[in-house]
Order: C-alpha cells, then structure tokens, then sequence
C-alpha cells in the first residue's frame, strides 16, 4: 500500500476493513475521507449479522455506506468460497433508480473483481437477467414488482436464486411506509427468509424518515427493538428558502380550469428569469400543472430565441422523454431545469442541483424534506427552496374559509416544521386486505397450491400480515371462494388452488404491482411515443387541442380498439387533467397553520405579495373571530373549522352524515347545511352517545371504501376494517367535540 493509502488508513478504521480493491477504487475517485454514517455502518455491516438503517441527507452517502463494506464483504468471500446464488438483495421502488444504481455499483464491482451486478425491471436487459438466473452471485437490483413475478413464476428456483444471500438491502425505504406497496415488499422479504430457511441482515436507506421506530418496525416487523440505526450528524447546511405569493385576478375561469390561470404564467415568468442558466428540479402538485409550467417555459424560450432549457418528467410521459431530462440534467456543462412531480423526489442520481423549485403548497414535511434534499450537494453550497403559492382574488361572493388563504398559509406552517427538524410519524396500523389478496393468489400460484392453515402461517403468523387475526383471514377466504368472485378453490384433501378466473388474474401483466393501474392510451406524434393518459381521461374526438410533454399538439385520431391517440405539432392546448389525489394533512401541520394565523411576526422568507396575503388571511381570521370561534355562519351552511388533520376531520363528517346533516368537507374545514344552533345540538348528541360508538360501525356507516386494487372482492366488514384504520380517527374526533361542547376554544385545543 503506498504511503497515500497509509495517511487515508491511519484516520479511518473503516477504510482499513476494506477489502484492498474497494480501498483503490475509493482512492481512484479522489476521496479525501469517509463519511460519518460511512464509518459507523461498516463495522455493522461487516459483521453481517444485525439489521440495520442507515438515515442522511440526498448525497449523504448513503449507498456507499452500505456497499463498501458489502462489496469488500462478498470479495473477501469470493476469495475463499465462490458464491452460489445471490448475495446480496438490492429493493428500490424505482426502475430509473435501478439504473441509475447500477451504474455505479457496476463501475465498483468491476473494478473489484467477480462480482455480478444484475439490474431486473421490466426494462432491463433480458441478456443480463438470463445470466442473472443460469449463473446467480453478487448482486441482484430489483422492484417489489419484479421480485413478485420472480416468485410468480419462478417459485421453484427461488431458493435455488436467494440460499447463500447475504443482505437484503431496502432504498428510500420512508417511500414504502404505511402503503400498499410497502405491505407487499414487507411480505417479500418474509417469503424470501421462508424459502431459505433463514433471514438475512435487513439494511434501510432514507433521507427522510420522521419516525426511526416506526421505520425500524417496518424493516423487520416484530423485532424492531433489534434494528441498529446510525443517522447523520453532517447536515449542517445552509438553507435558503423563499415562498412567493401570487394574486389570480382571473375570475371568470370555471373551476375545472383553475391550474391554467394566468398565475400559473406568472410563476412561468419567474423560474425563467430565475432559473435559466443554471440546473435545478421544479415541484409541482400534479401532472397538470408540470404540463402548463413546461409549456410556459418553452413559449418563453422561444420568444426570446434562445434553447430551451426546461423539460417536464412525470410517471405518464414515455422513457426515453424521461431519461432524455435525465441525461440533460447530469450533463454539468449544459444548464437545465427539469419540471417534475414526485418521480424525481427519490434517489435518482441527477446530479448536482442548483436549487428546489415548488409549485403550490406541499402536503407534508417529509416530501417537502425529501425535495429540499436534491438541492446544495455540494459540500459548500446552501440548500436552496422556493415555494410558489396562488391565491385568488376576495369578491363579494368570497366564502370565509377562501379569505383566510389557506394554501399560503399551509406553505408557511410547513416550512417553519421543516427548520423545527420536525417530520410526520408514519404509522401504519392498516390491515392492507387488497394487498393480503395479492399475497394469497401469488403463494398459490408460487406453489402450487397450499392448505389455508399454512397461508395463514406463512402470510400472517409468520409473516407481513400479522396484525391479521385468524378469523379475518378465514373470512377473507371466503370472499375469494364465494360464488360471486371464484376465486380459489378447495379440493378434496382442503388444498387451496387457483380457479380459472384466479389464474386469469394471476396471469395478467399488472397483477404484480400492489397499486391499482388504470387504462391508458399512448400518445404518439410521428411514430414516436410521447407518453400516455389514463383512458377516462383521454380526448373524447378529433381535433382537441391539448398540452403534453411540454409542447402543443392537435388531435389527428383517435384509435380507440389499439388505445392510441395519433397528434400533430399545433399553436394552442391545455394539459390533460390527470386523475390525482390530494395530499392527507397530519395534525400536527394543521396546529402549526393556526399558530401562523395568531401570530403577528412576518416571515422573513416571504416575498412582498406573500405578505401581502398573509395580512390579509390574517385579518379575515381575525375578523370572524377564529381564535375563539370553531363556526362561521355562511347563508344556509355553517363552516366548521376543526383545526385537525385529514383523519379526525374524516371522522367528524361521517358523524354528522349520521345524524342526517348534509356535509361538504373541503379539506380542514367542513361545510354543513345547518344553522349554528342546529349543528351544535347535532355535536351534543354524539357526545352524549359516544360510548357507544364503534369505529367499526363508523366505518361501516361510508358510501365509498374502494380505493385499493383488490378491494372489490372484500365483503363490507373487512372494508371497514381497513377503512377505519387508514382514514378515521374517532377517539381524536370525539375528543375535539368535548372540547366544544364544553366551551373551550381553538385557541386552547391548538396550543
């Protein structure tokens, strides 16, 4: 080793424990030194025995952390014993993480040695994955959904592909919490430890996580208490953060068209003029507006006769557009800007980022966190955020809760959480039955066929599902092998199988994804795919007009059999309107935004406009005595500020739908079609009654309960169940009318 080497060595007894190789390449890449969470992981890591989770900022070095010691691990081995299947499991819930992952592990591995790395998505390379299945080692970079077709259809190799793995390592592991999908991976990896016979360390990786228990329990359920967790000390970074306000005095836009008012140009104008020349990621809320800014920005650029340096990403446009901005943004010596929704909110490696862009309030601090993080990579750059918030303009006809501008507000509140350091608990007390469905046909079809008593083992006592009583499991059996759905089957000797129609479903390419996939139609201009757009929203006839991938385009045809639609380049068009849902608001964020309200201190980061709103929501707060009063009489309806998040709000509305009121929630407040007497005598009477209710019978009591995949073939008791535990909270909403009823203002039930 030469003396550069010895002068590294002497100040890292990580860097010591790296097989000599590893220590070279790192040397290569002109290191200076070894992260924190670089120097605590390895010793763990090495060790192989524990679980653990790794939590730092974007560019924290979190993958390194994890695979210096891991690969120097397997080389080590591979000197000794060469490995026969898959060593180490490497989970990312995105395809172009995947990617971006296996690039730089592969010049790693390479550089080491004999070590595989294997990508395996729907897009990877089919000559990489059938050396990946005859002759299995090193690595394997995989998607929930690819590892479910694995045991789909390749169950019987499955131990064969996984008995000598090592490591089971799980990135942006805060991005599965408390879903469907994160359900399905949990039951993965249990499949996994069953097909081996035993469970290999668990390793979690997470920029954002609010909750280190919660996410310790996720890695591995029921021995949380076990998993080790090393977070960052080195996010010392500056900030710089600005929220812009903006008035739209567009009024006689109808609501359907409220994301292309003129704001939305007056945002555009900004980011140019802000942005150009350097390279930075702009949020948005929602396809849509991506589609408008993009749009905006490109017209700009042309008017001006200069290149257009901004592009649009979202999960619905093709991907070769996707990985084209992609290329473009890592490329340093060519600014770029890309307008984007949450697909490039996790890991990808884009490069070094100038600064984070948002449009429209966020809905919660993790992701606001999780954005910010994409900024100021380097190590003396400032982590720089601007938020953009439209508000439209007070009329006569101006509802109370419309002047009190919420949305800015909301921007406010989060980003004062966010230097508080404070991030939202993802707890997940769900039963996730749609994704217990999925996990039941894909056992069958893994095996063949399994009596119920050894599902109900390997899915829930042993298992993800283990907050799924025997009896729940049974009914949900039932479901699957009633008349109605026929599902599954029972033979003779009690061994569940697969019907026809199960195997149908089985067999359908969308059936690995946990989340529901709706119909869609390409889009296609010239014989090159843009992209595509759910079916129920896609133009109904010829020669619409309308805005995709950033640019103009005219409807030539419409071919409905082959879900095609056939555009030409075209001067107007709006963005198609995207099916998309709003953001659930977590208590906490809602008590903030009424401590914005009564305090008089202005937010330094506010631009002149957005002071000038802020004044103006809190003067209208003021006014109508909001501090002191839960009501405001509007007409014939009554607004019901509840001052609590998306769960007890939920709550609260169903009761009064219960006690015959007629109810229009509209985010934290809730409209009812009452007088203020009325409704107060509506809350004394569910007070009065409130030992006697049920969150079950509650739930029991909603229109709606289909959200998920498989939730159609659920009888209403095991909807409930879920139903309940996902979006109810009534213990928090009882407790909100006592504090009514008994006289006590919002004031006190906030602070």
């Amino acid at each position: 080793m030469n003396s550069k080497h010895s002068n590294y060595s002497s100040k890292s007894k990580a860097f010591d424990s790296f097989h000599e190789k590893v220590q070279r390449w790192i040397w290569r890449k002109g290191w200076k030194a070894l992260y924190d969470i670089q120097e605590e992981s390895t010793p763990i890591i090495m060790k192989g025995e524990d679980d653990l989770i790794i939590s730092a900022t974007t560019a924290g070095g979190k993958t390194e952390a994890v695979f210096f010691p891991v690969v120097s691990k397997l080389a080590f081995e591979i000197d000794k014993n060469p490995p026969k299947s898959f060593q180490v499991l490497y989970i990312s819930p995105l395809k172009a993480l995947i990617n971006d992952q296996y690039q730089r592990l592969e010049d790693l591995c390479s550089s080491v040695g004999d070590i595989f790395v294997c990508p395996w998505h729907g897009d990877a390379s089919k000559s990489k994955k059938m050396q990946g299945l005859k002759n299995p080692q090193g690595i394997l970079l995989i998607t929930p959904e690819s590892l479910e077709a694995l045991f789909v259809n390749r169950g019987y190799e499955v131990t064969r592909l996984f008995n000598d793995l090592r490591f089971i390592v799980i990135d942006e592991i805060h991005s599965f919490l408390g879903l469907e999908r994160g359900k399905q991976l949990q039951s993965l990896m249990s499949r996994v430890d069953h097909a081996i016979g035993r469970s290999p360390s668990r390793i979690g990786l997470s920029a954002t996580i609010g909750d280190m228990e919660i996410a310790a329990n996720f890695l591995h359920p029921n021995n949380g208490d076990k998993v080790k967790i090393i977070k960052s000390c080195n996010d010392a970074r500056e900030l710089k953060v600005q929220l812009r306000g903006y008035l739209d005095t567009t009024s006689q836009l109808d609501q359907d068209s409220k994301e292309v008012h003129e704001s939305v140009s007056d945002i555009s104008e900004h980011l140019f003029k802000t942005l150009r020349g350097e390279n930075n990621l702009i949020f948005a809320n929602s396809k849509s507006v991506v589609e408008k800014c993009s749009d905006q920005l490109r017209l700009l650029s042309e008017k001006l006769g200069v290149l257009n340096e901004f592009l649009p990403h979202h999960g619905n446009l093709s991907k070769t557009i996707r990985e084209d901005a992609e290329y473009l943004l890592k490329e340093q010596n060519k600014p770029a800007s890309i307008v984007c929704t949450s697909t490039l909110e996790l890991g990808i490696d884009v490069g070094s980022v100038r600064s984070v862009a948002q449009i429209g309030a966020p809905y919660s601090v993790s992701g606001l966190r999780q954005r910010l993080g994409r900024s100021g990579r380097r190590d003396d750059d400032p982590s720089i955020l601007r938020i953009y918030v439209r508000e439209e303009e007070i009329t006569k006809d101006t509802a109370v809760s419309d002047k009190l501008r919420f949305e800015l507000v909301q921007g406010i509140s989060l980003i004062q959480l966010l230097v508080q350091k404070w991030c939202e608990p993802s707890r997940d007390e769900a039963c996730h039955f749609s994704t217990l469905i999925q996990q039941v046909l894909s056992v069958i079809a893994e095996r063949g066929g399994i009596t119920a008593e050894k599902l109900y083992y390997v899915l829930c006592k042993k298992g993800a599902f283990s907050n799924v009583a025997s009896n729940s499991f049974v009914e949900l059996l039932r479901c699957l092998a009633d008349q109605k759905h026929d599902i599954i089957q029972q033979s003779c000797d009690s061994t569940l199988l697969l019907s026809p129609k199960g195997e149908r479903i089985v067999n359908r390419y969308d059936f690995y994804a946990a989340f529901q996939s709706s119909e869609e139609f390409k889009i296609i201009a010239n014989g090159k795919t843009l992209g595509s757009v759910p079916g129920k929203l896609a133009p109904v006839k010829e020669d619409a007009f309308m805005v995709f991938a950033g640019k103009r385009w005219k409807v030539i045809r419409i071919r409905q059999k082959e879900k095609i639609i056939e555009v030409i380049k075209a001067a107007g068009g709006v963005p198609p309107r995207f099916c998309s849902v709003g953001g659930r608001i977590h208590d906490h964020i809602v008590k903030e935004m009424f401590k914005v309200f009564i305090s008089e201190e202005q937010p330094l980061f506010l631009n002149e406009q957005a002071v000038s709103l802020l004044n103006e929501g809190r003067n209208n707060f003021v006014q109508n005595g909001l501090d002191e009063r839960w009501f405001v009489q509007e007409g014939e309806y009554v607004s019901f500020f509840t001052w609590s998040g998306s769960k007890i709000t939920n709550a609260i509305c169903l009761l009064l739908l219960n006690n015959g009121l007629k109810v229009d929630p509209s985010g934290q407040i809730v409209q009812v079609k009452t007088s203020e007497h009325e409704l107060i005598n509506a809350l004394k009477l569910i007070l009065k009654n409130a030992n006697k209710l049920k969150p079950l019978d509650l739930a029991m009591s909603a229109n709606n309960k289909v959200f998920e995949k498989h939730d159609i073939f659920l009888s209403e008791e095991l909807l409930s169940m879920d139903y309940e535990k996902k979006y109810l909270d009534l213990d928090g909403a009882i407790n909100l009318i006592r504090f009514i009823i008994e006289a006590k203002s919002p004031r006190e039930f906030c602070l």
